[in-house]
């Protein structure tokens, strides 16, 4: 067993690599030696509290990284749930305007790319995201770069790389990027060290090494980013086309048809708020940068080259709120666009509610963060949060269901019976870290710096916040996002077998065959489980009318124990009556924007 991990080429990578730069950045105090009773203080957190800008690249692209990694846990373990295949079919299809065809219905396409020999790029790993473990390839073939061109390569060995688990590649890709940033934090560190005061902490400083540790110290996490930005679009080649066209989808809603895949990526966009914000400060400290040396040639400091993009009334009022606001814009265009294009009210408009009233609290809480300790401001962000919980449990998960019974209640919630996962404790557990991680979102998309209306530069928080509760916060929201993916893709799963069900029931029945068998085994009991997908108390039975995805349906009614009707739309308005709807909705987020602005005095 232990042979087997210690030839796995990733766990390899990890242990000749990552480790040692670890050790090396564990190693790097700052105590002063006279004081024998102080703490232990690592160097490279005071590095990264003197240049905050070079702190957001650095935290930028690790939650990035993190985001790598729990993916490709995340694809390992559905993998060996519901079967490649299944995935494949969620996430890996041809994105629908590559292979439009008008007698072709996209809405349940999930055409799998076909991999031909002579290709020069591999198509199943069409999404960054979606790459993972193998369990099928050749121990000879292991060590096969993923990622160069296969033109010449023997066919069996391209055969071995196309049929790579997608957790194996991503998982790969992360080991990279945290490599370079393991190694750019490494020299950053010693740069900043101000002439070698964390390795000989006797020594005085050095002016020499100071000066040349204040110019370097800064160029290290921009070549990091410049060199991430290139390679995020060079070399250009098929998996990368077909990754930027999907993500188009999102960013350019509701342009676009909306699938499950489209809005699965945008809600992991709501979970990368922070990651936005630090990449657009670092693009626009590239420029502000430059202007501040400039104009303090002959005084440069790190504090002078800061001054610019630290009090740009453009960054703080327009960059910084924009990526706030857009993920939660960009779903809320989403469930407009699938509230026009099935002409049903609900679940659609709710699924919008839900983005509307989390982007209010956050803008007002970006304009105005002084404010954030207002009764009415709390009591907004807990009723958004409320109301994200709960759509959560009952609409994105279905996680409960209600059963009749003699209670006074007429019944009461149980778990759903139908399952994909065997252990119950693997729900509750997910649902009890999702409750929790929810309430840290306001953190996330509140400025840890902003301008008061007077122009002086505030601190949001205290001033450890952005070293160490800021990368955290960050980081538990992109595991928060991955363990509520589990849920969500299961539902999809199971919805999509019972689409298939029904369809092999009345196919069936038009053959004059009424014995359908229904599996309603569970897990493990087939070689095969990519085909043994529920774990159900009572037998599937056809139903039409229910079923239908999250993301999609045929129930022109939601009926709910209260007797609730949304009525569609289909009934009472065209198209264009439709339009003008869904237009007013989306003037009243914009314009809800605009007084959040004018409240600041900003506008």
């Amino acid at each position: 067993m232990l042979d087997r991990y210690l030839t796995n080429p990733l766990i390899r990578k990890a242990t000749l690599l990552h480790l040692p730069l670890l050790l090396c950045l564990y190693i790097l105090t700052d105590n002063d030696s006279h004081r024998s009773s102080a703490a232990r203080h690592l160097a490279v957190f005071t590095a990264l509290s003197r240049h905050p800008p070079s702190m957001r690249v650095f935290r930028g692209l690790f939650v990035i990284c993190l985001l790598g990694f729990c993916s490709s846990a995340s694809l390992y373990f559905l993998e060996r749930t519901v079967g490649r295949d299944m995935l494949e079919r969620l996430f890996f299809s041809t994105p629908y305007t590559l292979f439009y065809d008008e007698d072709h219905d996209v809405s349940d396409a999930y055409e799998l790319t076909e991999i031909e020999e002579d290709e020069e790029d591999n198509d199943d790993d069409e999404e960054e995201d979606d790459d993972g473990m193998d369990n099928h390839s050749d121990e000879k073939y292991k060590d096969i770069p993923l990622d160069t061109d296969h033109t010449n390569t023997p066919h069996g060995v391209r055969e071995v790389i196309a049929n790579r688990s997608p957790a194996y590649t991503i998982c790969n890709i992360s080991l990279d990027l945290f490599l370079l940033i393991l190694v750019t934090l490494f020299l950053f560190t010693i740069s900043s060290s101000a002439g070698g005061k964390y390795t000989d902490q006797q020594t005085d400083s050095n002016k020499i090494f100071a000066k040349l540790g204040d110019i370097a110290a800064p160029t290290f996490p921009l070549i990091l980013f410049f060199f991430c930005a290139i390679k995020a679009l060079f070399p250009w080649n098929q998996r990368k086309f077909y990754f930027w066209t999907v993500v188009s989808y999102t960013l350019g809603a509701p342009m676009y048809d909306v699938q499950f895949r489209d809005g699965f990526l945008g809600d992991i966009f709501t979970s990368m708020v922070r990651p936005m914000q630090d990449v657009a400060f670092t693009s626009f400290y590239l420029l502000s940068g430059l202007q501040g040396w400039w104009i303090y040639h002959e005084q440069a400091s790190e504090e002078n080259i800061n001054l610019p993009v630290e009090t740009s009334w453009f960054l703080h009022t327009v960059v910084l709120p924009a990526c706030t606001v857009s993920p939660l814009w960009w779903r809320f265009c989403q469930c407009l666009r699938q509230c026009y294009d099935t002409k049903k009210r609900w679940p659609y408009l709710g699924n919008a509610a839900k983005y509307f009233f989390a982007a209010q609290v956050a803008m007002f809480g970006v304009f105005d963060p002084e404010k954030t300790g207002s009764a009415i401001w709390i009591l907004a962000f807990v009723c958004a949060t409320l109301y994200q919980l709960w759509w959560d449990v009952f609409l994105d998960w279905e996680l409960l269901e209600w059963i009749p019974g003699s209670e006074s209640m007429g019944g009461s919630y149980h778990l759903r019976t139908q399952r994909l996962y065997k252990s119950k404790s693997l729900y509750l557990f997910i649902f009890v870290v999702n409750a929790i991680l929810r309430f840290g979102w306001a953190m996330l998309v509140m400025p840890t710096r902003y301008l008061s209306p007077s122009g002086a530069l505030l601190n949001t928080f205290s001033t450890d916040f952005p070293t160490l509760i800021a990368p955290v916060l960050a980081c538990a929201e992109v595991v928060r996002r991955c363990l509520w993916g589990l849920i969500r893709v299961e539902l999809e799963v199971i919805k999509i077998k019972k689409k298939e069900d029904v369809a092999s029931y009345y196919h069936a029945n038009s053959h004059g065959n009424d014995d359908i068998p229904l599996d309603n085994d569970g897990i493990g009991s087939s070689s095969d489980t990519s085909d043994v997908l529920l774990i159900s108390t009572s037998a599937l039975t056809p139903m039409p009318m229910n079923v239908e995805s999250a993301w999609g349906g045929n129930s022109p009614v939601i009926s709910t124990r209260s007797n609730f009707k949304f009525q569609d739309m289909s009934a009472a308005a065209n198209d264009a009556q439709i339009l003008v709807e869904l237009c007013i909705y989306a003037t009243i987020f914009t314009a809800m924007g605009v007084v959040a602005a004018i409240h600041r005095q900003v506008m």
